[in-house]
C-alpha cells in the first residue's frame, strides 16, 4: 500500500526576530523554493531541497519545522517528520538548548498568529501521518502473516529491502507508462494530419504525372486484356500422369483446337 500525498497550501510567514544574516536569507530563499515546488505538487524537488536544508547544522527552527512538515507529506519516515514539525512549531519562541530563538527580542503578535497557523497545519499533517502509519502497519502485518503461511519463515532483511525498492520502482514505472500513453495521445492527431498531407501530396504528384503523359501527344498505351487461357506447362516441368488417371484433354485456344 502506497501513501498518497496530503496536499496543504504552504504558509511561509518567517519570523523577523532571528536569521537575518546573509546565510539566514539564503536558507529562507531555499525554503521559499521548496514551498513553491510543494504547492505545484512537485514533491520530489521539494523534498530534495528540504533534505538539503536539514543537513545544515545552523538551520533555524522555523525552517527546520517547515522542512519536516513538507517531508511529512511524503512516504519515507513521514510520522517522525510530522512529530518533529509539531514539536518545533510549539517551541518556536521558547528558549531552549539547541534552539535558534535567543529570547532577546519578544515575538510580535503577527509572528504569534503565524506560529499558531503553522502549528495547526503541522497537527493536521501529524494526524494524517498517524492514520497512514496505522494503516500501513495493518497491511504489513497481513502481508507478513501471508508470507509466513506460504514460506513457513519470516522474510529476510534482503527480501524486505528488495520489496521496498520494488514499491518505489513500481511508482516510477507507472508514471513512465502513463506519461508515454499521454505522449502518444498528444502526438496522434498531428501524426494523422501528417499522413493525410503526405497522401494528398502524393496523389497530387501522381495526377501531375498522368497529365504530363496525356499531353505528350504520343500513342496511348494499349489496353491489356486479362481474359485469356493459361499456357500449358512444358512436359519437363509437369509429371507424367499415371495409368490409372485419365490424361487431360488438349487445351483449346480462342482460334481453334490445339494440334
Amino acid at each position: 500500500m502506497g501513501r498518497t500525498y496530503q496536499h496543504l497550501n504552504c504558509v511561509n510567514i518567517a519570523p523577523t526576530t532571528y536569521e537575518l544574516s546573509a546565510r539566514g536569507r539564503i536558507f529562507d530563499g531555499l525554503f521559499e523554493r521548496a514551498n513553491d515546488h510543494s504547492d505545484r505538487d512537485e514533491f520530489d524537488e521539494s523534498e530534495r531541497l528540504c533534505h538539503l536544508l536539514l543537513d545544515y547544522p545552523d538551520l533555524g527552527d522555523f525552517h527546520k519545522a517547515g522542512c519536516h512538515r513538507i517531508i511529512s507529506l511524503g512516504e519515507d519516515n513521514f510520522l517522525w517528520h510530522a512529530q518533529q514539525a509539531v514539536e518545533l512549531y510549539e517551541n518556536l519562541f521558547t528558549v531552549r538548548p539547541g534552539g535558534s530563538y535567543s529570547g532577546k527580542v519578544p515575538p510580535t503578535q503577527a509572528e504569534l498568529d503565524a506560529q499558531q497557523t503553522l502549528l495547526n497545519l503541522a497537527k493536521k499533517c501529524l494526524a494524517q501521518a498517524s492514520k497512514d502509519h496505522n494503516d500501513l502497519q495493518v497491511d504489513y502485518k497481513f502481508l507478513h502473516h501471508a508470507f509466513k503461511q506460504k514460506h513457513w519463515r519470516k522474510p529476510t532483511r534482503e527480501e524486505l529491502i528488495v520489496a521496498h525498492h520494488l514499491r518505489h520502482n513500481k511508482q516510477q514505472v507507472d508514471f513512465v507508462v502513463t506519461f508515454e500513453d499521454r505522449y502518444v495521445e498528444c502526438l496522434q492527431p498531428s501524426m494523422e494530419d501528417g499522413d493525410d498531407e503526405d497522401e494528398g501530396s502524393q496523389n497530387a504528384v501522381n495526377d501531375e504525372d498522368d497529365d504530363k503523359l496525356d499531353s505528350d501527344g504520343g500513342d496511348p498505351l494499349p489496353e491489356l486484356n486479362y481474359d485469356f487461357d493459361l499456357p500449358t506447362p512444358e512436359a519437363s516441368s509437369q509429371p507424367e500422369p499415371s495409368s490409372s488417371q485419365p490424361r487431360p484433354a488438349a487445351v483449346t485456344s480462342r482460334k481453334g483446337k490445339a494440334s
